[in-house]
């Protein structure tokens, strides 16, 4: 079965090193027995290491798509696979395994004919010899590209444990840009510290904390525990808008509480019903005035049982 690459090739605009790999698992193919849908992008099998050894680098939850791809892009690393189309020996990610068919000659040529890349990493020593070998031609017309090998990030790559592999990348790899790297230092301190004013200063009826296990259970599936743990411990620097939202909606605050100077974020834990104020003001201004009224009986109401407990 002849197999064509279904991801493309990654480029951001501001792209100055490329990152090179062989071809996808097998998991990426539509409609076979070994399918997984939830590999949809580059190094995308659940064994292969390459996500969690930059996630561990550079302190960031790479959980999907897009959380890698702005990682990259801020990087300006772009991604691509050496082979566009093969056929597979046996039914197994091995680069051994593959039966190449055809190159990505072009794409690979126009990246670095486009963007000023200054270095290629390639991800397996297998990758390393076929472009040094197939590619020969693009080395010559650019030699100022200097070439890396990284450990390969495949679980049977057993020469090296996996710190060995995450302090060799964090070494090879560029570094995120220091105001950058600044802000989202901030950014994860402030975060974690906010949720944290939240546990300590919004209770429940009978004025007891809320438990790491309620909120998630309040949060309808937008967070796991092991998540949530690391957004209070500031290991997580840039939750999704889902999750940002959904903690939002569970504390009872505008979700702009996570983004706003200490003082805003104060008034709003003071009165953390807020959000919801400016519904009432909203739907109020729309009723006649015999509605107004009734509203203004019920909430009496709703005052007089809140007061006599």
């Amino acid at each position: 079965m002849i197999e064509t690459h279904p991801f493309g090739n990654f480029v951001p605009p501001n792209a100055k090193y490329l990152i090179l790999g062989s071809f996808t698992g097998r998991q990426a193919v539509k409609g076979t027995a070994a399918t997984d849908d939830s590999y949809d992008w580059f190094y995308g099998t659940t064994r292969n290491q390459f996500w969690p050894i930059l996630d561990e680098i550079y302190g960031i939850e790479l959980s999907d798509k897009r959380s890698k791809q702005e990682l990259l892009a801020n990087l300006g690393i772009a991604m691509a696979d050496i082979i566009y189309q093969c056929e597979r020996k046996e039914g197994s990610n091995l680069d051994s395994n593959l039966k190449i068919i055809s190159y990505n000659r072009e794409p690979i040529a126009e990246i670095l004919d486009t963007y000023p890349i200054e270095k290629i990493f390639f991800t397996s020593r297998f990758v390393e010899i076929e472009f040094r070998k197939v590619f020969k031609g693009m080395i010559d017309c650019h030699p100022g590209i200097e070439l890396i090998t990284l450990p390969s990030p495949s679980p049977r790559y057993a020469k090296m444990s996996k710190e060995q592999k995450i302090r060799r990348y964090k070494d090879l790899l560029p570094k995120i840009r220091k105001n950058r790297e600044r802000e989202m230092v901030d950014q994860e301190s402030s975060l974690a510290q906010k949720l944290e004013r939240l546990f300590e200063e919004v209770r429940k009826p009978d004025g007891s904390k809320y438990t790491q296990a309620e909120v998630v259970a309040g949060t309808q599936g937008a967070l796991t525990r092991v998540y949530l743990w690391k957004l209070r411990k500031g290991r997580v620097t840039n939750p999704s808008f889902q999750v940002i939202q959904a903690l939002a909606d569970f504390f009872g605050v505008d979700s702009n509480y996570f983004s706003e100077s200490e003082e805003a974020a104060d008034a709003e834990i003071a009165s953390p019903t807020g959000r919801y104020l400016d519904e009432i003001r909203d739907k109020a201004s729309r009723l006649d005035e015999r509605g107004r009224k009734a509203i203004l009986d019920l909430m009496d109401y709703l005052l007089s049982i809140q007061k006599n407990g």
